[in-house]
């Protein structure tokens, strides 16, 4: 099971990882920690599934740099704690914010929201908001063409999104 969100969510799968022997759990320190560029992750499951991958890993898969930085978040995990906690107070906030000026605000449990905005095209208000130096980002792709998806960053960025939104409903 992919819990590379799991640090903003409700609830997660560890312990299915630890109760069945057919059940893996891959988790990330690219989300939640910050350290996409450092490609660091870990598995938890059954000892037998662990070294049946270990098996057919890469004798260096993850670089020096990359252990530490991994580390570091380790040695401070009341930081991060709180800061996901963060996270999901604001990503509650916007979704309360957005929902009354007409946008379809899908459920999350990551650090971003999925959107149909109102009015008029998302790849519009993609461009819209773009002008007004609010970064959002929009897919051309059949299924999610109609929909922004706006990651959560911090409460100031999200009341500018919510102001500039009112804006341009109105």
């Amino acid at each position: 099971m992919d819990e590379a969100y799991v640090d903003f969510a409700e609830e997660n799968a560890l312990a299915l990882a630890l109760k069945y022997p057919h059940v893996l759990v891959a988790r990330t320190f690219s989300k939640a920690y910050s350290l996409c560029f450092q490609r660091v992750g870990y598995l938890v499951g059954h000892p037998k599934l662990i070294a049946a991958l270990d098996k057919i890993r890469d004798s260096y898969n993850v670089n020096g740099l990359g252990q530490i930085a991994a580390l570091a978040t380790l040695n401070d995990l009341a930081y991060y704690r709180a800061n996901f906690k963060k996270i999901i107070r604001t990503r509650e906030e916007l979704t309360r914010d957005l929902s009354p000026l007409g946008f379809r605000v899908f459920p999350s449990q990551t650090n971003f929201l999925l959107v149909h905005p109102p009015k008029f095209p998302a790849k519009d208000w993609l461009r819209k908001l773009r002008d007004q130096k609010i970064l959002v980002r929009w897919f051309n792709q059949p299924a999610v063409r109609d929909y922004l998806r706006i990651t959560i960053g911090t409460p100031t960025e999200a009341n500018a999104l919510v102001r500039a939104a009112k804006q341009l409903v109105e």
